[in-house]
């Protein structure tokens, strides 16, 4: 029970955390790095290389049939549908394995871990998320305990949900450069790292103990 609950108030939170952020992500995504191929003596992950990959980008978008492919596509749902709490397993191992597709249980020959740094994974509308993460949560959505912890746990959501509508916005991407772009697009590019971390702030306080209060 504890378990549905959780999952019940994450999807209430990244709903929530996507309408403070909704205004801010229209501008971001036409700057996400929707060209496949390698620019030479061009580097998105740069400042002054991400200026003008945009501009390479958005010359493309005036190129009739041609420049859909390189513009975002609207946002159908932001919400993660699939959330697994408590899951030191990689969502993308989970998928691949189709170890979610029936009720045995999972070969775990077939499953890898999570990358030693991460506290959770995402994979086509999966979100696997570790049990340190998973724990602070429930420590300050349901005890009411704020700590940096807590805080990082709202982080590691909001990270895992970014990756959810980076796929709504341009499909799929799980390649190496291409997951080193989308990282860089989330978490260093311009302004938007610091209007996530604002957005973060302002749902911290009011999420504290809100699970014993709506759900005793």
């Amino acid at each position: 029970m504890v378990v549905e609950n959780f999952v019940v108030l994450s999807k209430q939170f990244m709903l929530q955390f996507y309408e403070e952020i909704r205004s801010d992500l229209g501008r971001h995504s036409l700057e996400y790095p929707f060209l496949g191929l390698r620019i030479p003596f061009l580097t998105y992950e740069s400042t002054g290389g991400r200026s003008s990959y945009q501009r390479f980008q958005s010359g493309l978008r005036r190129i009739p049939r041609l420049g859909q492919k390189y513009s975002p596509r609207p946002i159908v749902d932001p919400v993660v549908p699939i959330i697994l709490p408590g899951v030191d397993y990689s969502a993308e191992s989970l998928v691949t394995s189709s170890s979610l597709q029936g009720d045995k249980l999972p070969d775990k020959g077939m499953l890898g871990w999570q990358h030693l740094d991460a506290y959770a994974d995402y994979c086509m509308d999966v979100m696997a998320l570790g049990r340190e993460a998973y724990a602070s949560l429930i420590d300050a959505w349901y005890y009411g305990n704020d700590s940096d912890a807590y805080f990082g746990g709202l982080e590691t959501i909001a990270e895992e949900m970014l990756h959810h509508i980076s796929d709504e916005i341009a499909g799929p991407r799980y390649g190496e450069r291409a997951v080193e772009r989308e990282h860089y697009w989330m978490k260093s590019y311009g302004e938007f790292p610091e209007k996530i971390d604002i957005a973060l702030l302002r749902l911290k306080d009011e999420y504290l103990g809100r699970m014993k209060e709506k759900f005793p």
